[in-house]
Order: structure tokens, then C-alpha cells, then sequence
């Protein structure tokens, strides 16, 4: 393959993750897009809990020149969210937090154990969470809080020319 392996990454990333059964069972929105409306989002608690993809930047390098087929090095920085709203009068920041932090949490163990995603084309290919930037936020008519992470996974890939 050449050219990306994005939209494999993509794909794979957001199939793995809804195939999660824990996941699953908390009723967590795992999304290729952001969350527009609140039929989007679900929980069983209430809550609304979801995990998207969103921006990527995306970079290559030639690792050796050589005469004939020309390998790339791709990265793949995609941005992906974990945000966590509690629209309810009890729903604290402090709340929010620690349970986007579950999220965080399992979305690392689902990476760590899993870190080709099941992709064999490319054959080199593997996904690393690695960072996340906590986003607070607060609901606008006041009944409740939340925020989210904003996670990089970087998916690197050897792309070979066919």
C-alpha cells in the first residue's frame, strides 16, 4: 500500500474500540464524528459519555533511498475525544473528571493489549496512546459540568509500494 493508511486506522481504531465489552456495557457513544445531537449520546446512568475522532496531522519519511520500490515511514497523529457531560445538579467536576479518567484509562488498555488493531495491511503497523490533555467544562444553563480529554494515538505504519 501507499499513499495512507488513515482511513485503516480510522476504521480500525473505532472498531475496536466498539467492540469493547465494557464500553458496550456502560453505554459509552464510540463515533467516528462528533457528538451533534443528545440522541448521539448515551449512558445508562443518565450521563452523557462519548468517545470521536477529530482532527489528524499526518507525516512521512523515506527510511532508505534505494533504486526500485521507494518505502514510506508514515505517522499518523489522530486526535481522539473522550468527553464526559453530567447534566444533573449533582453532577460535579470532580465527577467528570474521575470518570473521564475511567475512560482514558480503558482506552489505554484497550491500546495496550491490542496495539496493531487487528490491521495486516500495511503489515507494519501499530497504534500508542500518546497524550491527553484535560479540556473542563461546565454545562451553559448551569445543571451540571464535564469536560474531556483530547487524546493523541499515534499510528505509525510502513507503507510499501505495490
Amino acid at each position: 500500500m501507499i499513499g495512507t493508511s488513515h482511513v485503516v486506522a480510522c476504521a480500525a481504531l473505532i472498531g475496536v474500540l466498539q467492540a469493547d465489552a465494557t464500553l458496550t456495557a456502560d453505554g459509552v457513544s464510540v463515533r467516528d464524528d462528533a457528538p451533534i445531537l443528545p440522541a448521539d449520546l448515551q449512558a445508562t446512568d443518565g450521563d452523557y459519555e462519548s468517545i470521536w475522532l477529530a482532527d489528524a496531522n499526518i507525516s512521512y519519511e523515506i527510511p532508505i533511498l534505494t533504486a526500485g520500490h521507494l518505502h514510506r515511514d508514515e505517522t499518523i497523529v489522530q486526535q481522539l475525544m473522550i468527553q464526559v457531560l453530567k447534566p444533573t445538579t449533582a453532577g460535579t467536576q470532580t465527577a467528570a473528571r474521575a470518570r473521564a479518567a475511567e475512560l482514558l484509562a480503558r482506552v489505554h488498555d484497550i491500546l495496550a493489549n491490542n496495539v496493531d488493531l487487528g490491521v495486516t495491511d500495511p503489515a507494519r503497523f501499530e497504534a500508542v496512546l500518546t497524550s491527553a490533555r484535560w479540556v473542563p467544562g461546565y454545562l451553559g444553563n448551569g445543571q451540571g459540568h464535564g469536560g474531556r480529554y483530547e487524546c493523541n494515538i499515534e499510528f505509525t505504519a510502513r507503507l510499501t509500494p505495490t
